[in-house]
């Protein structure tokens, strides 16, 4: 299924990033509301944590917007 056929405008590989990185996306747009929530209810570990998950996901998210540039940079 990675053929490209002359009506599909991504690949497989290309949809998936796509895909992959609107969920990091949404995720940190969302995140920085459930630090708040835990800070609020005076829950350190549970702030903490999402402090360090919000780091990986920013990382995911770097990568996979590399990806995508490397992609338009190839043309494949």
């Amino acid at each position: 299924m990675a053929q490209v056929h002359a009506k599909t405008i991504l690949s497989d590989c290309q949809y998936n990033i796509v895909k992959q990185l609107e969920k990091e996306l949404q995720f940190l747009w969302c995140v920085d509301g459930y630090i708040k929530d835990a800070e609020r209810e005076g829950n350190t570990k549970c702030a903490k944590a999402f402090r360090e998950i919000k780091a990986d996901e920013e990382k995911h998210a770097r990568m996979l917007k590399g990806l995508l540039s490397d992609f338009q940079k190839s043309g494949k």
